[in-house]
């Protein structure tokens, strides 16, 4: 999304190199936390199973969370944006009365300002919608971080569970 609405000029390997951390980010924290749960969850009576639909439910929740943090984020930020253009003179096709700032509220309204002043405005826009990506790239470097510092826990080889259901066998007996 960044590199399309991408309106100021920056060299392509810093956009790869955002891009790279964002897909590592999400790559590690998946498989990580899904191994530790699956290895330390109870075998017996459904235990991987509960444990594994409650590492997928809370990454749903904690996924719908930080979306809708992410959207407050674009939003106050494109008002603010959308403010500072105003105040600064820049637009000089604004009539009088008419607030910059609900722009953000209804992008359909861009179309009545001219050429030049569209360019300032979405400017704007993509000042936003890099905030919000900077947003998802701190929450990609949290999960790298996390990772990193997840229990090591050593999957156990076939001998030694084949060990321990014999000798959970022969202690029901």
């Amino acid at each position: 999304m960044i590199i399309i609405t991408e309106v100021t000029t920056e060299t392509f390997s810093r956009r790869v190199g955002l891009l790279i951390v964002l897909g590592v980010g999400s790559g590690l924290v998946l498989q990580p936390g899904f191994v530790n749960v699956q290895v330390l969850a109870p075998k017996e009576n459904n235990g991987l199973f509960m444990a594994t639909s409650f590492v997928n439910f809370a990454r749903n929740i904690i996924c719908a969370l930080l979306s809708q943090i992410a959207q407050v984020v674009y939003t106050e930020t494109l008002k603010s944006n959308l403010a500072h253009v105003a105040k600064s003179g820049k637009v000089t096709d604004l009539s009088s009365g008419f607030d910059l700032v609900s722009l953000a509220d209804n992008s359909g309204l861009l179309s009545t300002f001219n050429k030049a002043d569209q360019l300032i405005i979405k400017d704007a826009f993509v000042k936003s919608i890099h905030n919000t990506f900077y947003f998802g790239l701190a929450c990609a470097v949290a999960s790298i971080l996390c990772a990193c510092f997840m229990a090591n826990v050593k999957l156990p080889s076939g001998k030694e569970t084949r060990k321990d259901s014999n000798t959970k066998e022969m202690e029901k007996k």
